[in-house]
């Protein structure tokens, strides 16, 4: 007799640009099917084409979204063993009826509460105990990054489980063998570029005129790159908006060092689709990236634009180095790879599954 397969619900709406809906998007593709049955949300008017995944179901949230939504997650949780709840919206709502049908759940923790990370968190939520409370609800909460752990339990009090859950990447969308010989294009990648330090990378433009500068992104309406290049004066900055996946996989082609001058984040899954490209990253080291990045060898953390100068200078003087840190960012891409990484993510849903038994 087959053994019952667990069913997860992943409650996010996954034809959204969003990380947390893009990470539940790679969750359901690569989830075992042998193993799990997935069920997962979409929206009436997300900016990504449906994906048809195999194994993968999907609840249809309707308009008005304010209703709709609540009820695409109630029906996830009525249906499943198992959900993984990443997303802050309607968690009072979803911790109710985890508590009423006793089901198991956890979430994620995407980033480290300070600066503007705070700044943000504080104004959603109000204080630091809703903030936790928010975080907390499902009753297994991890990061998914080490470096994380001690600045949240300092800052907000927050204890997040002892295991580290990473996420992953899709490298194979942007696996490319190109050589890199020379710096001539550099980029910078980011979905809400006003946080990303933008200032930093334009500082860097204005330094290197004879490199040219790619933004990928739009600064969401609190910046426009293309008017702030223009009002500095940068002719050597091409801004290019939000590209999907296979338009940037063409442009990092061209593309020898990402520079990502973002003070705050979690983990920046852009330098890993990068690295795929064998395009290692210059960043800062705020958030923890020697976790995952050794400099010099698979790419650069750094604490100041001044130390970015420097790399980058490094790299036109000495443009051998390029094709080793091209090599050596597509095996770090490697371990972060989807197909790896989804293992760890079985084995937290095959524990909770097995503690409702």
């Amino acid at each position: 007799m087959a053994q019952r397969k667990t069913k997860v619900f992943l409650g996010a709406f996954v034809n959204y640009t969003n990380a947390q809906n893009l990470n539940c998007l790679a969750l359901a593709d690569h989830l075992d099917k042998s193993k799990y049955e997935v069920l997962t949300c979409v929206g009436y008017s997300g900016d990504l084409p449906e994906e048809a995944i195999p194994g993968v179901r999907y609840l249809r949230m309707r308009y008005p979204a304010k209703i709709w939504r609540p009820l695409c997650f109630l029906r996830g949780l009525l249906w499943c063993d198992v959900a993984y709840l990443p997303k802050p919206e309607n968690w009072q709502w979803c911790r109710f009826w985890l508590r009423v049908l006793r089901k198991p759940a956890f979430k994620t923790v995407e980033g480290a509460f300070i600066g503007t990370n705070l700044e943000k968190a504080l104004a959603l939520f109000g204080t630091k105990s809703a903030l936790v409370d928010a975080l907390m609800y499902t009753g297994h909460t991890y990061s998914i990054t080490a470096a994380m752990t001690e600045p949240n339990r300092r800052t907000i009090g927050l204890e997040t489980e002892a295991r580290i859950l990473y996420l992953g990447a899709e490298t194979a969308r942007f696996a490319n063998a190109v050589r890199r010989t020379a710096l001539t294009d550099v980029a910078i990648v980011g979905s809400n570029l006003y946080y990303k330090g933008l200032d930093d990378f334009f500082a860097l433009a204005k330094r290197f005129p004879r490199l040219r500068f790619h933004v990928v992104g739009d600064g969401m309406g609190r910046v426009d790159p293309e008017a702030e290049a223009a009002r500095l004066g940068l002719s050597n900055v091409v801004c290019h908006g939000r590209l999907a996946h296979g338009d940037l996989a063409n442009l990092l082609r061209t593309v020898q060092l990402h520079i990502f001058p973002s003070r705050a984040e979690g983990f920046p899954k852009v330098t890993l689709e990068c690295a795929a490209a064998g395009v290692s990253s210059l960043v800062y080291g705020d958030y923890g990236a020697d976790e995952w990045i050794t400099t010099g060898k698979d790419g650069f953390v750094v604490s100041t634009v001044e130390e970015m100068t420097e790399v980058v200078r490094g790299l036109l003087e000495h443009p051998e180095r390029l094709d080793p840190l091209a090599e050596n960012a597509r095996k770090l891409a490697r371990r972060f790879d989807w197909a790896i990484v989804v293992k760890d993510w079985e084995s937290v849903v095959d524990d909770l599954a097995g503690q409702r038994e």
